[in-house]
């Protein structure tokens, strides 16, 4: 149980890492969210041509880097020497795209982790890196929260793909795998708990208290993402969830202020 993380309710995924503020999903984004006391980092998996898992949120790379084509396509050698940080205005110097292994090695433990998969047929891959590093939630982890706060598993998982999801799902029974979903009503809840999973995430803007409680009423936790502003992260506190992404760490979840 020490890999647990309870933390406050609810609680803030820092979304790419802190990328609000740094590029995102490098490590400069990820120290800043843990410097500016996220209660976990949200971070994206994809896979190079010769299988190696890396972390880059785009089908292809050359919005975040200055390179061109798809992530599956190219070699991890030609991932190596690209800088994730061009472009951004708060470059200082070049960034190297992280893998999963560098970033599990630097934070699994530490904080929670959500990973994201990006891409289909990763899944296997993804659990079995995270299992190797022992970092598979351990067992009973949802019964650790103390009244009034929030427990997060060492590395939960989540994707838009629900096949993809489900497939987590099994290679990792007990872990907390959530649907990212653009809709957010019973039909939504009822592809998330036919497929397996414990977690649903609707934007933020769809996030009600009576909607949220349906979901938590069927077992479901509920971490809200599409929090691009103040107003819709006041939006998912007042609805009560238990969790949001959102790219700026330190932004207040005081619903008041």
């Amino acid at each position: 149980m020490s890999q647990i993380h309870i933390v406050r309710r609810p609680y803030l995924l820092a979304h790419r890492g802190a990328s609000g503020y740094a590029p995102e999903n490098t490590f400069t984004a990820f120290d800043r969210a843990v410097a500016q006391r996220a209660d976990g980092i949200e971070t994206d998996v994809r896979a190079t041509r010769d299988g190696v898992l890396v972390l880059m949120h785009d089908e292809r790379v050359d919005r975040t880097t200055q390179g061109e084509g798809r992530v599956a396509d190219l070699e991890y050698s030609a991932i190596q020497r690209l800088d994730a940080a061009y472009g951004h205005p708060g470059r200082v110097e070049a960034e190297a795209v992280p893998t999963l292994e560098e970033f599990l090695a630097r934070f699994g433990g530490r904080v929670g982790i959500c990973l994201e998969i990006k891409q289909s047929g990763i899944e296997s891959a993804v659990v079995e890196m995270v299992r190797s590093r022992g970092l598979l939630a351990p067992r009973p982890w949802q019964s650790a929260a103390p009244r009034g706060k929030a427990v997060l598993p060492p590395v939960s998982f989540t994707s838009f793909d629900l096949q993809s999801a489900a497939a987590v799902a099994r290679l990792a029974p007990g872990s907390l795998v959530g649907h990212l979903t653009p809709e957010f009503d019973d039909a939504a809840i009822g592809r998330a708990i036919a497929q397996g999973l414990n977690q649903i995430c609707p934007p933020a803007n769809l996030c009600t208290p009576a909607r949220v409680q349906g979901a938590r009423e069927r077992d479901l936790s509920i971490r809200a993402w599409q929090v691009r502003n103040r107003e819709a992260l006041r939006t998912a506190v007042l609805a009560l969830v238990d969790g949001v992404t959102c790219d700026w760490p330190d932004w207040t979840l005081d619903a008041n202020k």
